[in-house]
């Protein structure tokens, strides 16, 4: 899946969102990708949204989410949960399963650590 994701990946439109790096940390995206200090991103990401564009999506950063929330310019919030994030390599996760309680907004998301039984 990886090696299907990673050329579309090198070829949309970047911004990245940094106070410290700068275009020439880009390596080989860098045709594709452009670096705003964090006080530009509510601007960037607004002008991205009055274009012609497809979604913008933001990966990884709550403090610029909550500038963008607080800016009003947010419309969907998508979050994607996999084992990497919550077990990373020391345990490795198998998803048992996923629910909803009626009336709340609350996602349950039950792994087992890999070798294990679910109690």
């Amino acid at each position: 899946m990886e090696r299907e994701i990673s050329p579309l990946n090198a070829a949309i439109e970047k911004v990245v969102v940094s106070d410290t790096l700068s275009e020439e940390h880009t390596g080989a995206c860098r045709d594709t990708t452009t670096v705003v200090p964090r006080d530009r991103a509510r601007e960037q990401v607004a002008e991205l949204k009055r274009g012609k564009g497809k979604a913008i999506l933001v990966f990884g950063s709550r403090t610029v989410w909550n500038d963008l929330f607080t800016a009003g310019i947010v419309d969907e919030v998508h979050f994607v949960l996999g084992p990497g994030v919550v077990g990373g390599a020391a345990a490795p996760l198998r998803l048992l399963s996923t629910s909803t309680h009626e009336g709340s907004d609350v996602v349950v998301v039950r792994y087992a650590v890999s070798g294990t039984s679910p109690a």
